[in-house]
């Protein structure tokens, strides 16, 4: 309806005599006082800008003039208008300016207007605005003014930025720092240092309706980075937090969007909810599974085939100390129908003749693939094969060994609970392995046996340098998995 109104006024500036221009320019004023700023406007010229000035400016309504006025700063006459309003228009503009560049998404190269029209003069107010800008608006109108104070005043914003981002890390640097803790989804310090990024991305003032489709999608991509950074529990609570603010602020998200919300969701429980039920309830895995996604989930439905192999893990583990191998064929024939396209984790004749060499190779390839994407399934599988080698089933020779021990522990370094490394687990592969790993993993196992929580925190309290030091990767993981209550 403004734009209407504009193109109005541009048809009576050319075609009215001079005092028919102003009555009809004063009926146009009055009706742009009434009309409510609902759409984005275009204006190109100073008269516009003159208008819109004279009709909204005095009447009440400074914040719709300005963010017209902003939105047009990339035309020239506007900027220019700018530079020549009186005084009290500019310092009211840069007050502005915080407010809505805080509330809206508002991208670096909208405020190439603020590198082109800046004084030195401006110095005092532009400071309010400056103190609000994030790194990427730093530097790109860094990039874009030659004027030494301006460069200053970005430059001061980019260290107190890097400063409050060192204090967020937690001390764990900056972004880009060479660090020594590999996980199989990559070093644990990066992994949370794009976390806390993520998670500030995906912060409610950074959204003009913080519960709109692409806040909901960050979220979910941040929880899925702290589940990859090992904190497992506190990726399950992110995700409920979630879950619970779509079901009731979600703003009636559209369809395409609502189905992509709840397929994320999905797929990130079926990893998650698993890993976190064998980890703290090991002997109850599958009901606690089951009973998570009742009770917590309940709009979304567990995938059949990840639950099956909880139920194959509590046939596993038990089947350790007795003969109970044809109860883990037949839930391994259960997860066969589910996924007809995978390997077969279990043959019939295999209980007599046992695993060929073939078949053991094949069942390392299927989960070391699933190691990232379903690391309780890999689990599963090698907890098997440990059961299978017990079992006198099929032979571990040195390199199968050392990459069923390797994979052991990848989980461990991931995730350093008590189910991913062991004495039976220690006792049973590493003396069939020659290779570092197996010294690796009798390391934890001492460690684990001599460092309890008391002495963990007497070490900690008298000697914290020795958990920063380099190559001390074991003694920093036994300490995070005491603290998260998995060890």
């Amino acid at each position: 309806m403004l734009q209407y109104i504009l193109e109005q006024y541009k048809d009576i500036s050319e075609n009215e005599e001079l005092f028919g221009f102003w009555e009809q320019e004063l009926l146009l004023r009055n009706i742009l006082r009434q009309t409510p700023l609902t759409a984005p406007v275009m204006v190109d010229s100073d008269e516009e800008v003159n208008l819109l000035y004279r009709s909204l400016y005095f009447a009440g309504r400074k914040l719709d003039f300005f963010q017209i006025l902003f939105a047009n700063l990339r035309f020239l006459p506007v900027m220019q208008w700018l530079v020549s309003a009186p005084a009290g228009v500019m310092g009211d503009f840069w007050q502005f300016l915080p407010w809505y560049i805080l509330n809206h998404q508002v991208k670096p190269a909208q405020l190439e207007f603020m590198a082109r029209i800046y004084k030195d003069e401006y110095a005092p107010a532009v400071m309010t605005v400056i103190n609000i800008l994030d790194e990427n608006s730093c530097l790109y109108l860094i990039s874009k003014t030659a004027n030494p104070e301006l460069r200053q005043l970005l430059k001061n914003r980019q260290d107190k930025l890097r400063e409050l981002r060192r204090d967020a890390y937690y001390g764990l640097g900056e972004s880009g720092k060479k660090s020594d803790y590999p996980t199989l989804y990559g070093d644990k310090a990066e992994l949370i240092r794009k976390t806390i990024a993520l998670l500030q991305e995906s912060s409610a003032d950074r959204f003009r309706d913080p519960y709109t489709a692409q806040r909901f999608l960050l979220q979910i991509e941040a929880a899925e980075l702290v589940f990859k950074s090992g904190l497992l529990e506190d990726s399950l609570v992110f995700l409920l937090d979630i879950y619970n603010d779509y079901q009731q602020k979600n703003r009636l998200v559209e369809l395409i969007n609502d189905q992509k919300i709840y397929k994320e969701l999905q797929q990130l429980l079926r990893t998650v909810i698993p890993v976190y039920s064998l980890v703290y309830e090991p002997l109850q895995a599958y009901n606690r599974t089951h009973n998570i996604y009742k009770h917590y989930f309940p709009l979304i439905s567990p995938e059949a085939a990840p639950l099956e192999y909880l139920k194959l893990w509590e046939t596993v583990a038990g089947s350790f100390k007795k003969d109970n191998l044809l109860e883990v064929l037949y839930i391994s024939k259960s997860i066969d129908q589910l996924r007809p396209a995978e390997l077969p984790l279990l043959i019939d004749e295999e209980i007599d003749t046992g695993v060929s060499q073939e078949r053991l190779e094949k069942l390392f390839r299927s989960l070391e693939q699933k190691l990232v994407a379903l690391p309780h399934e890999s689990f599963v599988t090698m907890e098997l094969i440990r059961l299978l080698e017990l079992k006198g089933k099929l032979k571990l020779k040195g390199k199968m060994a050392s990459r069923l021990l390797g994979s052991y522990l990848l989980l461990w370094k991931w995730l350093p609970s008590h189910i991913f490394m062991h004495d039976d687990i220690l006792n049973q592969i590493a003396p069939l392995v020659d290779d570092n790993s197996r010294y690796q993993a009798q390391r934890i196992v001492e460690l684990k046996h001599t460092m309890n929580s008391a002495q963990l925190r007497s070490e900690l309290s008298s000697r914290p340098q020795l958990f920063r030091k380099k190559g001390e990767n074991i003694r920093r993981d036994i300490l995070a998995g005491q603290f998260m209550g998995v060890l």
